[in-house]
């Protein structure tokens, strides 16, 4: 049984009493507003001030504290709806931002893209997924599992000339 729930032994009209009370809003609420709110008379005045079996069932069951745990409840289902919804967000993101590098670890492979623009596109995707993860350690990790994304690096064509150069100088 939750602390806000009919009590053992509370009455039915002590229990209507506490469900008026709960209804207002925390920083309204007080045994006044309660009377008031249950008998349709909208604002407590000193004239109608509750009768003392009012006051005694608020303090008899507890009303501040039952109305404090029932407060936090709501404010923890509440905050477990906002975490639920957070991460649903951050697993799309990382799904969409996965798929992303897919794609593109996709585009370096091919050859139509220049060389330097292989290498600006992967350092604006570093840049990126620094700013959306927070750090060069997730960084790491996406390259351990994704690879480097740029394909081995081609030797520079030499011509035999050249060539007949460098060898010389190795030999010498």
């Amino acid at each position: 049984m939750n602390p806000w729930d009919r009590q053992e032994k509370e009455t039915a009209k002590a229990y209507a009493a506490f469900q008026a009370y709960l209804s207002l809003a925390p920083k309204d609420r007080s045994v006044a507003a309660a009377y008031a709110l249950e008998r349709g008379d909208g604002e407590a005045t000193e004239r109608r001030r509750p009768p003392g079996y009012y006051e005694r069932w608020a303090t008899k069951w507890d009303w501040k504290e039952r109305a404090a745990q029932f407060d936090e409840h709501q404010f923890s289902e509440r905050w477990a709806v906002v975490e639920d919804t957070y991460k649903e967000a951050q697993l799309e993101a990382a799904d969409l931002l996965r798929d992303t590098v897919l794609s593109l670890r996709e585009d370096l492979k091919r050859d139509y893209m220049q060389p330097k623009e292989k290498i600006s596109l992967i350092n604006s995707l570093r840049e990126l997924l620094k700013g959306i993860a927070g750090g060069d350690d997730v960084i790491e990790s996406i390259t351990v599992s994704f690879g480097s994304g740029m394909p081995p690096r081609p030797k520079p064509e030499v011509s035999p000339a050249t060539e007949n150069a460098q060898r010389n100088e190795v030999d010498a």
